[in-house]
């Protein structure tokens, strides 16, 4: 408002005449704003434009605001002006009167209402000081903010059918390009919420040119072929022969139809499928997958031979992997490559690091940058990741920035929201993170469970436990909460009784998986009763009194409370005397001498035993299955028994016969059947089925 202190001071000078005009601008200046609203009327309709200036600035006067008023005077003022003879205009000019000086008060006004409209801040508001003050300097601000504010309601609607009207109404919008975008966004969201493949037709037919359209073929892909089946990827193929995944759904249908390959399998593939579009792709595989090549060991350098020990590709890489799908990633120098099964390099040694391919499909880091490459190095997209890793066969997990997001094997987005962190999918869900909450996503990434717990574990295949403010509670899948966040702890799962041991306070109990009581006894807590209270052969911990004994499923007493150390029940009752672990009956019998270091229970497998720092296994009948005679017994890919001793490892199947003697460096599973064997810097193969042996013959 400087101008209004500007003209203000102006006409605090003295005048050299009198009349009405005059008394009415000196009771302007005295701040005798009564009498100036008087004169200056009083004179209105003989000298409009003088009067109504001077009306203008009374009316915006603090202690005399009518903005409205001011605002019609500076028009009349202005509409008047024309009227003003030049003898009174030349007069007048001593009060600052002229057009210019109009003008300027015509702005002042305006410049009240944009005030006036940043403090409603609402559209009508802006739009009415836009239609009302055309001429205003803030016109495009106000424009500005009218839009600003208008498309904020329109997101924060979130509704196709309101963001239309507002790019309706607005058409030269600064925010018309995002309106636009939005709309896509919404008309693919609201078509295709459910996630069902009819939706997602019914939206490429309703909208044809949104580009969301390949979102839309790349779900209609996704959700034919969840299985991974032969039969799904046919059907989709037939159903959607103009799908941008066409080629792609034809060749997961080789390399799953031909995963467990022969000759003439490849025969039978062609009379199947004859409108196969890479015949040729089918005739070089045909004559290369029959052959197996191995890594083997020369010196310090690796090569490949073939299955009767014959070398195929000479040692001369530094590291080398398997041969998947064809290819092999391997090192030269301190760059990774790919190169094909004729020593071709396929993928040029640029790479920090590669990994195998799966579906064609491999992460490539170079630097601090990752980056998705298919068979031929080509990549994927142009997205460029912090972080990249395979979720499984058809997801990625991308970070960029600090947030995570799942993409599919085209590095297409398929997850709405992005994460701090993402695990992995499990019985078809996954935990999430996002501002140190956590959530569960299902295998669509859809958000089942929001990010909102402290904490989430999963318990069992549908059943989670969550956290808030240090407590936690059981929900499923579903989201459903099966316990309120009452328990200070909850132990994993009870497989067999269906059942977990929760704490709350200084009391244990057991509870369902529905989320009642397994049975209506409770016991006092002690040290790492969470594992040690789960069942075991029918049998729990429990302590009473400082002493430990046994209940059985039934909530019923089976060993009185009255040792000190007592060990999970393995047909028996370990514990301890002398500081020596022995077996005890349930009628306190010995039936292990107390001569053992430590006896535990090894899930199904038998009870570990430990003399003399030697360990061995026994089954739950008190019979060996292993000798007691090794430094260390592990369980070896869900298959054998890998122990070691004086340094060397073998393996042993579950009966304790031997599959690999004791004299290897390292092993470690090569494919399905294979097992790679490291001995004296040299790679050996043994197939325990067939038992073959495999080593390099020249």
């Amino acid at each position: 408002m400087s101008r209004i202190f500007f003209f203000c001071c102006l006409f605090s000078c003295s005048f050299s005449f009198s009349g009405p005009i005059e008394k009415a601008f000196e009771s302007l200046n005295r701040k005798d704003y009564y009498t100036a609203d008087q004169l200056f009327r009083k004179s209105l309709k003989k000298n409009s434009s003088i009067c109504a200036f001077g009306l203008t600035q009374l009316y915006l006067k603090h202690d005399y605001l009518l903005l409205d008023s001011a605002y019609r005077y500076v028009l009349i003022s202005e509409a008047s002006f024309s009227q003003v003879k030049a003898k009174s205009l030349k007069k007048f000019k001593e009060f600052g009167f002229d057009s210019l000086a109009i003008q300027n008060w015509k702005q002042i006004v305006s410049d009240a209402y944009f005030e006036q409209s940043i403090k409603q801040s609402n559209e009508e508001k802006f739009q009415s000081f836009i239609d009302f003050n055309p001429w205003s300097r803030h016109i495009s601000n106000a424009i500005f903010l009218r839009d600003s504010v208008a498309f904020n309601q329109v997101k924060d609607q979130n509704n196709s059918a309101v963001t239309i009207k507002f790019l309706e109404k607005y058409p030269n919008s600064i925010y018309y390009k995002q309106g636009r975008s939005l709309l896509l966004d919404q008309q693919y969201y609201e078509e295709t919420n459910h996630g069902l493949i009819d939706d997602f037709i019914v939206f490429m037919n309703k909208f044809p040119e949104n580009p969301h359209v390949i979102d839309a073929e790349n779900r209609i892909f996704e959700l034919s072929t969840l299985t991974k089946g032969v039969k799904e990827y046919e059907t989709f193929i037939r159903r959607f022969p103009k799908n941008r995944n066409i080629n792609e759904a034809w060749k997961m249908l080789y390399r799953i139809y031909m995963k467990d390959f022969d000759v003439a399998r490849f025969d039978v593939f062609e009379k199947e499928f004859p409108d196969f579009p890479f015949k040729e792709e089918i005739e070089n595989e045909r004559n290369l997958f029959l052959v197996n090549y191995f890594p083997i060991t020369l010196g310090e350098k690796i090569g490949y031979m073939n299955s009767q020990g014959k070398i195929t590709i000479a040692p001369e890489y530094g590291d080398a992997g398997p041969f998947i799908e064809g290819l092999a990633v391997v090192l030269k120098g301190e760059k990774y490559g790919v190169i094909n099964k004729k020593n071709e390099t396929v993928i040029d040694f640029i790479y920090d690091e590669i990994s195998t391919f799966n579906n064609g499909r491999a992460i490539a880091i170079r630097g601090e940058e990752y980056r998705l490459i298919d068979r031929s190095g080509r990549f994927i997209s142009n997205n460029v990741f912090k972080d990249l890793s395979r979720h499984n066969s058809n997801y990625f997990i991308g970070l960029v920035d600090s947030l995570y997001c799942i993409y599919d094997i085209n590095l297409n987005e398929v997850s709405v929201n992005k994460y701090n962190d993402v695990g992995r999918f499990i019985d078809g869900f996954s935990i999430v993170q996002k501002d140190r909450k956590f959530g569960l996503i299902d295998h669509l990434t859809f958000e089942v469970i929001p990010p909102q717990f402290d904490e989430i574990q999963k318990l069992d295949s549908n059943l989670y436990v969550y956290s808030i403010n240090g407590k936690k509670g059981i929900i499923n899948s579903k989201g459903n909460k099966i316990t309120a966040p009452i328990f200070d702890d909850i132990s994993g799962f009870d497989q067999v009784n269906k059942i977990v041991v929760v704490k709350n306070g200084g009391t244990l109990s057991w509870i369902k998986s529905d989320g009642t009581k397994f049975f209506d006894t409770n016991f006092e807590y002690f040290p790492n009763a969470i594992s040690l209270a789960q069942f075991t052969n029918d049998y729990a911990i429990i302590r009473k009194s400082g002493k430990y004994g046994l209940i059985d499923n039934k909530g019923n007493i089976a060993f009185k409370p009255s040792l000190d150390i007592l060990g999970k029940y393995v047909g028996a009752i370990p514990t301890v005397k002398s500081n020596k672990w022995g077996l005890i009956d349930l009628k306190s019998k010995v039936v292990l001498p107390f001569e053992y270091e430590l006896i535990e229970s090894w899930s199904t497998f038998g009870i570990l035993i430990q003399k003399n720092g030697l360990i061995g296994l026994m089954d739950y009948k008190l019979n060996k299955i292993l000798p007691l005679e090794f430094n260390s017994i592990k369980l070896f890919e869900e298959q054998f028994f890998l122990v070691s001793k004086a340094g060397k490892f073998g393996l042993f199947d579950f009966n304790g016969k031997e599959v690999v003697p004791i004299i290897y460096d390292r092993i470690q599973l090569f494919e399905k059947d294979c097992l790679t064997l490291f001995v004296d810097n040299q790679m050996e193969y043994y197939f325990p089925k067939t038992k073959i042996h495999l080593k390099k013959t020249q």
